[in-house]
């Protein structure tokens, strides 16, 4: 169970789930996904994959109101009762997310006998944890948490922090993100541009130009700013570049305004979201990621495509790719003095990646100059990412540790019959 499942491929968490349930499918688990309903248009049951999806009750997109039927306390008690009345035959219940989906899991798991594993979701300010203070609903979900029969973090900062908080630490499972092993090639990256270009004439790449993508909310939170704001700059010194900025939000007007202003029009592509973004990640030249969202799915699917990445500085992103800001700081250096400096020959993932300072655009700059300059050098780079990452966290092996912890739960609950989770039902 999670807020968000497709067609929403490029919110991170529903790119996640997405993600795992295929996976879940593939090991022969009969598993079921239940989501918000995206729209009053969608069905409130369809096949993904010929996995059964229910979203029967419609999220009320631009936050809880007053009005009765779009309150957050209305939302769990409908979708609580939801859950009493259908998933009985369920064996185990996991929840992407620790906010109001867990809420409304786990006391109608608890009523039906269902072992509920809840993964604490989210980097920063962008975290569960984060959500837990802002809000009374917040503290009730933190409180609720405490009664799930499994806990999943992905670092061992979020499994200290949870710990502070109450957390039991022999409930608490940490699983990291999950990196595959898909690869594109120059043949492949140049038949999906002619595909998505003959689709959307703003997705048209020309030849000699390379595609910057970005994938972010765009709200002012969010860190896409520090892209925008140097796109002019960009162009002044990089020609030859395409701008893909995917996502939606409150300030998707502003920012279309303000690169047009700038005579980018022709450079600029903001096609809003896709229902599945393997495509996009296939025709893209290097990824350019600011903020604490997206740390989930979205870098991690970067990596496994080989797109290299150009990282801004900060604790989320130092924690992911274990690098000290020693090192950051030396990176972001060796940039500015050679912007087409070599690959590097360290196995450390912080080596690999192309580091800027959000707070000063010419960093950023440099940083592009170096990846436009050098695209092969770059993908030697993401190459050598990819394949450190994988030797610790490859994605089989995060997949086996979900099944795992899942037939571990199924099994102490209903010794009887845990085919569920290896096989059969689940």
């Amino acid at each position: 169970m999670g807020r968000y499942f497709w067609p929403y491929g490029s919110v991170d968490s529903a790119g996640f789930l997405m993600t795992l349930a295929t996976a879940f499918k593939a090991r022969g688990i009969d598993v079921q996904v239940l989501a918000s309903r995206p729209s009053t248009a969608m069905p409130t049951f369809y096949l993904y994959r010929d996995i059964p999806v229910h979203c029967p009750i419609k999220l009320f997109q631009k936050g809880w109101a007053v009005r009765g039927d779009r309150t957050a306390s209305r939302y769990v008690k409908r979708l609580g009762q939801w859950i009493e009345d259908n998933m009985a035959a369920r064996q185990v219940m996991l929840v992407n997310g620790a906010q109001e989906e867990a809420l409304a899991g786990l006391p109608a798991c608890e009523a039906l006998n269902i072992p509920t594993a809840v993964r604490l979701s989210g980097a920063g300010q962008c975290s569960d944890f984060e959500f837990f203070r802002q809000s009374r609903v917040g503290k009730r979900c933190r409180q609720t948490m405490l009664n799930a029969d499994a806990v999943i973090v992905q670092h061992a900062d979020d499994h200290r922090q949870w710990i502070v908080q109450g957390g039991d630490d022999q409930k608490t499972h940490r699983i990291g993100p999950a990196i595959g092993t898909s690869t594109v090639t120059p043949e492949q990256r140049q038949a999906m541009r002619q595909s998505l270009g003959a689709i959307n004439g703003d997705l048209h790449v020309p030849e000699d130009h390379a595609v910057l993508l970005s994938i972010q909310q765009m709200r002012s939170e969010s860190g896409l700013a520090a892209l925008v704001d140097s796109t002019y700059s960009l162009s002044q010194s990089i020609g030859r570049l395409q701008y893909w900025l995917i996502g939606d939000g409150p300030r998707r007007e502003s920012i279309f305004g303000a690169i047009r202003a700038d005579g980018l029009r022709q450079n600029l592509a903001m096609p809003g979201s896709f229902a599945d973004m393997t495509d996009v990640f296939h025709a893209a030249d290097f990824l350019v990621h600011n903020g604490d969202w997206g740390w989930e799915h979205l870098v991690p699917t970067a990596i496994q495509m080989g797109l290299p990445l150009l990282v801004a500085n900060s604790l989320v992103a130092r924690r992911f790719f274990s690098a000290s800001t020693k090192l950051v700081k030396q990176r972001i250096a060796e940039i500015a003095d050679s912007p087409e400096m070599a690959a590097p020959t360290g196995a450390e993932p912080g080596q690999s990646v192309y580091w800027f300072e959000a707070g000063h655009p010419q960093t950023l700059q440099q940083a592009v100059a170096a990846v436009v300059n050098r695209l092969d050098i770059a993908r030697e780079r993401a190459n050598q990412l990819r394949r450190t990452l994988q030797h610790d966290q490859s994605f089989d092996r995060v997949v086996d540790q979900y099944v795992h912890l899942l037939q571990r739960l199924a099994a102490k609950a209903a010794p009887q019959n845990v085919s569920g989770v290896s096989g059969q039902t689940s």
